[in-house]
Parts: structure tokens; sequence; C-alpha cells
């Protein structure tokens, strides 16, 4: 039984009956389109392949080879359906994605899972040769919400905070860090985000004993004080006193700590977008690359004042030679270089 057919990008597909299929994905795969046809691969895993509407998309519209894989039959099949409907001849598995990743090794791998990716990092980490794309969809895990499934599938300890989008991402970056060190590898982001109900991380792969520990050196941990809101960067873990209000700080990590975009790569992409996609671009364009990202609102609260509008506030810090900048997935959300007792200050 069909239940729905649709046109996304080049692609013609039909969702069938028992096989997902997520519209509100749709800027997720205009990303992961326009990345491969400025970055190029050999080929393209989609290790999670449901309908085929990615791999395909990806074969159309980047000239890419898509391997679809999904250990559903009934995706299996839903795929080869949509393959033959775009006149393509991609290879289409159902095989066990950890598995397949274990025994072959692929260009560009992308992992869009139901859930946690972290059951098959170690196997993507593996595999990958140049790319890899990783979605998180257990926002929960890697935001703080749930601190034990946070441990317990990323190995990081978490609590909640006014910032969590940006501890999610630098969670799951961390993660795939250490899973890529094991293979003496390394990754460089090119593109990470938030938004909806995801994490999305695109990573440049390379190979190499030095550079994979250069990479780890990256990673570091949050020390967060939930009276005053200051917070440090640490390279270890660490107990300690707030030095603005003598609270006990409370401890985040291991998180990733450095560059979580590429300039050079967003600019290209930018060429290569439009609508939603594009926008969300330009805004990681104008975004600070920091880990010292703040909340304006949660700073009123404390302060009990009225919260002024963000782009004043924001020009009054850069009016005192700091650099200052919004979020991408917050309206109340900013990063800057500025002193923490200079930021309460000015609220």
């Amino acid at each position: 039984m069909i239940s729905l057919e649709i046109t996304e990008g080049k692609a013609r597909i039909r969702v069938c009956e028992g096989v997902f299929y997520n519209p509100h994905m749709k800027m997720n795969r205009d990303i992961t389109v326009a990345a491969l046809r400025v970055l190029g691969a050999r080929d393209y895993l989609d290790a999670f392949t449901a309908t085929g509407i990615r791999g395909i998309r990806v074969a159309l519209e980047a000239g890419v080879e898509s391997i679809l894989n999904d250990k559903n039959p009934r995706a299996v099949k839903c795929a080869e359906e949509n393959v033959r409907r775009n006149n393509l001849s991609c290879e289409v598995l159902g095989r066990d994605a950890a598995s397949l990743m274990h025994e072959r090794s692929f260009d560009s791998i992308d992992l869009d899972p139901f859930g946690s990716p972290a059951p098959f990092m170690i196997a993507a980490s593996k595999s990958a040769k140049k790319l890899l794309f990783v979605t998180s969809t257990d926002t929960s895990a890697l935001c703080g919400s749930h601190p034990e499934a946070g441990l317990r599938k990323y190995g990081v300890h978490l609590f909640k905070t006014e910032y969590y989008p940006e501890v999610g991402l630098r969670a799951l970056l961390g993660f795939s860090a250490r899973c890529l060190a094991v293979f003496e590898k390394y990754a460089k982001p090119l593109m990470t985000y938030a938004s909806r109900h995801y994490y999305r991380a695109i990573l440049l792969i390379g190979r190499g004993a030095r550079r994979s520990d250069e990479m780890l050196r990256k990673t570091g941990w949050i020390l967060h004080c939930p009276s005053c809101l200051f917070r440090k960067i640490e390279s270890l873990p660490s107990s300690e006193l707030c030095p603005e209000c003598g609270e006990k700080m409370k401890l985040m990590g291991p998180l990733w700590t450095g560059e979580t975009k590429d300039r050079s790569f967003l600019e290209k992409l930018l060429e290569e977008l439009e609508g939603e996609a594009r926008e969300l671009t330009e805004r990681l364009l104008e975004e600070l690359d920091s880990p010292m990202c703040y909340d304006h609102h949660a700073f009123c609260r404390m302060k009990k004042k009225s919260a002024s509008k963000m782009e004043d506030f924001l020009e009054r810090i850069r009016e005192m030679g700091y650099e200052a900048s919004r979020v991408h997935f917050s309206g109340t959300g900013f990063k800057t270089d500025a002193p923490f007792r200079l930021i309460t200050s000015l609220i």
C-alpha cells in the first residue's frame, strides 16, 4: 500500500507504508547535498536510508555514488523502488549499519538514526575516509536533561543549563573526536548546528596519530556556577569555588572546546543554498566560534531587571572593544569574549 508521493529537490519518491519519512529534515538534507557538491566524494553511504530520499538526492544533485542501507526489509523494498523511479542504479543493502561499516570503507558516511548515533560511531569512525555526517535526535541525553543517559551513551557528565544547545553540540563533537582517535584519525568540524529536535555535525576526516593527539587537546571541561552564571573552560576536570560569588561550581565534560565550523566552507556552501538552509548558514557565519555562550534573559532574571533589546545590549559590549554575536539556536542567546564582570555590569 502506497501512502504518499512527494517531490524534494530533484527526487521523486514514494513513502511506503511502514517506512519513515520526516519532512522537517528537508533542510538537513538540503545542506548535505550542498556540502557534497562543495566537497566532493567518491561515494556516500546513507546508513539509515528509509525511503532513500537522502541518498537519492545526493546521487541526483551532487553526482556522488550513493549506497543506500537499511535493515528494515520494508525500507529496502521502498528504497529500491524509489531508486528505479529516479532512473538511478544505486546499491541498496539490507544490512545492520554497524556490521556494514566494520566490513567496508566509504569515502563519506551519513549517520542519521532514530535516536542516538552512539552505537554506530565506532564503526563509522573506522569506515569513513573523508567525511562523516552525524545527526543526533536524542537531545535530552546531550543537553543535560537526562544526565545518566549522557554518561551512558556519550561518556559525558552534563546538567541542564540555559545554553544547553551549545553544550549538546560540543558533547557530540567531543564524543566523535574520541571515537575517531581510537583509529588514529582526526576531525575538522566544517559545520555544526542545532535545529528543531536534533544536533548535526559535518566532519572532515584525516588520518595520523599526531593530528589525532592535537585534536584531543581541543577537548576540555566547563566549570559553571548555577548561582551567578559564571563559567570558564578548563583542560582538565577540577573542583573549585566560584571566583565571583563563592558558591560551589559544577563540572560538565569532556566537551569539544575547539572550532565548530570552517568559515571558508560555509561561504562556499552559502552559494549552493536557498531558503531556510541559507538563512541558517548566514547566522552561523555571523556567530562567534566560542564555547562561551550566555543567555541575556537568564542574566536579567538573576538580576531582577527587565530585558533590553538584544542588539542594543550586544552593541554596548562591542563599544567596549569586545566581540559579541547572537547564536543560531536561540533568540536570547549570545557569545562574547568580554569578561564576565563586564557582561553582568551591562545588564
